[in-house]
């Protein structure tokens, strides 16, 4: 089994089959687990000040897309996208903000 690293991903490839699975399946699960654990979050965050409501999103949504980063690495901008969305709106959750409001003050502050 051979490993390929193009802009749109890592490859296995088995020798005897052309194998061209991205990693399309996996970018959607960890995003849609990192969704999941956002909206539990959001049910407890009214009751929470905002040092302590950083805690659990910390610990449960931005460790994901870090995890196995390396076979992110050289992904194409449209597929990485996904993990900016999921770590802009743990953003608005630990600040409190609406969807409309600007995004980069709000990680700036967080910062």
């Amino acid at each position: 089994m051979s490993i390929y690293i193009s802009h749109e991903g890592a490859c296995l490839q088995p020798r005897s089959l052309g194998c061209k699975q991205t990693m399309t399946s996996q970018i959607n699960k960890m995003v849609r687990v990192s969704f999941l654990q956002l909206r539990n979050i959001i049910s407890v965050r009214r009751l929470l000040r905002e040092p302590s409501a950083k805690t659990p999103v910390q610990s449960l949504v931005i460790p994901r897309p870090y995890y196995g980063n390396a076979l992110l690495c050289g992904l194409h901008a449209t597929r990485l996208q996904r993990f900016q969305r999921v770590q802009n709106q743990a953003a608005r959750l630990i600040a409190l903000t609406s969807k409309q409001s600007h995004i980069t003050p709000i990680l700036k502050g967080l910062h």
